[in-house]
C-alpha cells in the first residue's frame, strides 16, 4: 500500500512538473500569448456590448472595460513587435519558386510581413514617434489580415482534400485485408493494425482541419466586422472569442 501511495504522489507530482512546464513554454511564446489576450479581449468585448444592450452607454463598468480592452489590444501590438523580423527571417528562407506550395508560403509570409510593418507603424504613431492617419492604417492592417485567412483557410481546406483522398485510400485497403483474410484464411493482423493506426491519425488531423476551419471563419467575420464603418462590439466579441479560444488551445496542444 505504501508502494502505491508513492508511486501514486510520484506520478502526480510528475505530471504537476510536466502541466507547469509546459504552461510556462506557452506563454514565453509570443502566437501563444497573442492567442491568450486575444481570447480575453474578444470576452471584454462581450461584456461590455451586453451591458450597453442592458443598461445602455451609462453603465457604471463600460469605462473600465473600456480601458482593459485598450491595454489589452496595446499589449497585443507591442508582443507582436518582433513578428516583423520573424516574418522577415522566414520570407529570406523561401528561395525555391518551382512549386505551387512554395510560391504559397511566400505570397502569404510577405503579406503577414506587411501586415507587421503596419502595426509597428500604428503602434510608433501613438507614442507620437510618427504621424500618420492611424485608421486608415488600421483598415489597411485589417485588409492584410483578410488576405491571409482567405490563404489559410484554402491551405485547410486542400489539406481537407488530401486527408479525404488518404481515408479513401486506406479504408478501401481495409476492406480489401479483411476480404483477403475471411476467403483465403490468411492472419494479416499487423496490416489490418497498421491500417486502423492510420486510420486513427486521419481522424485526428480531421478533427484539427475542422476546428482550423472553424478558428478562420471566425476570424473571416471579425475582420470583415472590423473593416466596416460601424463594429459590432457583440459580433467581433463572440467570433473573437471561439477563434481566440480554438487558438490558444492548439497552440498548447502542440507543446504535448
Amino acid at each position: 500500500v505504501i508502494c502505491q501511495r508513492g508511486l501514486f504522489a510520484a506520478t502526480v507530482k510528475g505530471r504537476a512538473t510536466m502541466n507547469t512546464t509546459k504552461i510556462i513554454t506557452f506563454l514565453s511564446q509570443t502566437d501563444s500569448r497573442d492567442k491568450l489576450y486575444k481570447t480575453l479581449q474578444s470576452f471584454v468585448r462581450s461584456v461590455s456590448w451586453l451591458l450597453v444592450d442592458q443598461g445602455g452607454l451609462k453603465h457604471p463598468l463600460l469605462t473600465p472595460l473600456s480601458a482593459v480592452d485598450s491595454s489589452i489590444g496595446d499589449a497585443r501590438r507591442v508582443f507582436r513587435l518582433g513578428g516583423f523580423f520573424r516574418e522577415y527571417s522566414a520570407l529570406s528562407k523561401i528561395v525555391d519558386f518551382s512549386s505551387f506550395n512554395s510560391s504559397f508560403k511566400f505570397f502569404s509570409t510577405l503579406c503577414t510581413l506587411i501586415g507587421e510593418l503596419m502595426d509597428i507603424a500604428i503602434y510608433a504613431s501613438k507614442l507620437k514617434l510618427i504621424t500618420i492617419n492611424s485608421s486608415k492604417w488600421d483598415k489597411y492592417r485589417n485588409l492584410t489580415w483578410l488576405v491571409n485567412i482567405f490563404f489559410f483557410l484554402y491551405e485547410q481546406i486542400l489539406l481537407y482534400i488530401q486527408a479525404n483522398l488518404a481515408h479513401q485510400s486506406i479504408s478501401k485497403k481495409k476492406s480489401q485485408l479483411y476480404y483477403t483474410k475471411h476467403n483465403s484464411g490468411t492472419d494479416g493482423g499487423y496490416e489490418l493494425m497498421q491500417a486502423n493506426n492510420e486510420l486513427s491519425n486521419i481522424k485526428q488531423k480531421f478533427n484539427s482541419i475542422h476546428l482550423s476551419l472553424i478558428r478562420y471563419i471566425s476570424d473571416l467575420i471579425l475582420c470583415i466586422n472590423l473593416l466596416r464603418n460601424y463594429t459590432n462590439k457583440g459580433v467581433s466579441g463572440s467570433v473573437g472569442v471561439i477563434s481566440g479560444a480554438i487558438g490558444t488551445y492548439q497552440a498548447f496542444k502542440k507543446l504535448s
